[in-house]
């Protein structure tokens, strides 16, 4: 599962789902042979009745048993709750929990190689990272906001498949390069926090667990509320000159966001709509420039996850339709991350 799904020829369980009047879907490669279509259960759909294949992907059987969503489920005008607002009138759907897993389907195939989707990294300093792992010992510290939490990931639900979001996902990846090794894991992300509330909490969140390894991963909310760019690296920079002028040891990954869905909105009471996707773009040529004046590792998720975007729809992405992933982009982050020993 952890294969990166841009290497190769095989994709294995891609997220995909099918609204009610939009029967056909794009895979993020025009599949080659499709291998199996199963929901979250892993109960197998059936080919030639739940679906067919198509050039792009799959065209889903209206009378067939693939799980689905009404257009009108998805843009309620009467809700009262388990809504946002869109910026040009109307209603969508939100939620946490399990409701997006159970609505998408996973799609095995094999495609085409091909170098569309290769990642975008700055592979600075992790040799003493590999080191320690090959001495036995490593503390790794994700430091960010709610999707570095793990939100929507199935294991952080306690929903079905029970995938680990991609922090553990990475602590566990990191034991390739020896099985014995003991990998500390440790979390302090907060939900709903920007770059100020990680450059005023540095001291308690990061440095007093002297971790080896950190990998910082801001920027979802401070696009959201429009942080300047300035401010942002001000941020950024605070927080890792911080940890190196204790911990000079201390490897650094930073990490960009992936994208808020365009259409939901926070309404206020005086009736100003603010939009979830707000700057988010803004911020990865400024972590970039960072890591490459520090030395630093770098992963351009949000570059990745703008490509994905252009054959993929929102929603097949999504554990809660507005800004948190689900399964398969946990994945994606992870895959990236890992990939910087290996570049």
């Amino acid at each position: 599962m952890m294969q990166p799904v841009w290497k190769g020829n095989l994709v294995r369980e891609e997220s995909a789902m099918y609204i009610l009047g939009n029967e056909d879907v794009q895979l993020m490669y025009p599949p080659k042979k499709i291998l199996s279509v199963t929901d979250y259960t892993g109960k197998r759909l059936c080919r030639g009745v739940d679906y067919i294949e198509t050039n792009e992907g799959l065209h889903f059987d209206p009378n067939g048993h693939a799980p689905r969503m009404s257009w009108e489920d998805m843009y309620p005008q009467e809700a009262e709750k388990d809504f946002f607002y869109r910026k040009d009138g109307g209603k969508i759907f939100f939620t946490e929990g399990g409701f997006f897993h159970q609505k998408q389907v996973l799609v095995t195939y094999t495609h085409e190689e091909t170098d569309a989707y290769r990642p975008q990294i700055v592979c600075g300093e992790l040799s003493r990272t590999k080191k320690k792992i090959a001495a036995g010992k490593l503390r790794v510290l994700f430091y960010g906001d709610s999707i570095t939490c793990g939100a929507n990931a199935s294991a952080e639900i306690f929903f079905y498949p029970y995938q680990n979001a991609y922090p553990k996902l990475v602590a566990q990846g990191l034991r390739r390069w020896n099985e014995y090794a003991v990998i500390e894991y440790i979390n302090t992300a907060e939900g709903g926090q920007t770059s100020a509330w990680g450059r005023q909490n540095v001291q308690q969140r990061v440095i007093d667990h002297a971790p080896d390894l950190l990998v910082l991963a801001f920027g979802m909310n401070d696009g959201t509320w429009s942080k300047d760019e300035r401010e942002f690296e001000q941020n950024i920079r605070a927080i890792v000159e911080a940890v190196r002028g204790v911990l000079p040891e201390t490897e650094i990954i930073l990490v960009s966001s992936v994208l808020a869905n365009p259409e939901p909105c926070m309404k206020f009471e005086n009736g100003t709509l603010v939009p979830f996707a707000g700057i988010q773009a803004k911020y990865p040529p400024i972590l970039q420039k960072l890591a490459e004046e520090y030395a630093f590792s770098f992963v351009n998720m949000t570059a990745f996850h703008a490509q994905l975007l252009e054959r993929k729809r929102y929603y097949e992405m999504t554990g809660n339709n507005v800004n948190h992933p689900n399964d398969f982009l946990h994945r994606c982050y992870a895959q990236m991350i890992l990939s910087l020993w290996e570049a």
